[in-house]
C-alpha cells in the first residue's frame, strides 16, 4: 500500500495502519465483538472504531498544523 500510493518526493505521503483483529473480532468465529447479534457483549468493535477515528483526527490535525 505504501509503495503504491506514497510518493514523498511529489508531496504525497502514505500511512498504513494495522489493527489487531482481536480488539474487535472473535478470531475463532470471526464474529464482531459487540455486534447487534451479541446483545450485552462488550462493544469492542464500536470502541475500536471510535478510538481509531479519534486518533486519526488528532494525527491529521497535527500534520496540518505542522
Amino acid at each position: 500500500v505504501i509503495r503504491a500510493f506514497g510518493r514523498p518526493s511529489e508531496g504525497f505521503h502514505a500511512l498504513q495502519l494495522e489493527v489487531n483483529r482481536s480488539l474487535y473480532m472473535d478470531e475463532v468465529t470471526l464474529q464482531l465483538i459487540g455486534s447487534a447479534r451479541d446483545a450485552g457483549a462488550p462493544d469492542g468493535a464500536i470502541q475500536t472504531r471510535f478510538d481509531l477515528g479519534r486518533r486519526i483526527k488528532r494525527l491529521v490535525s497535527s500534520l496540518v498544523g505542522a
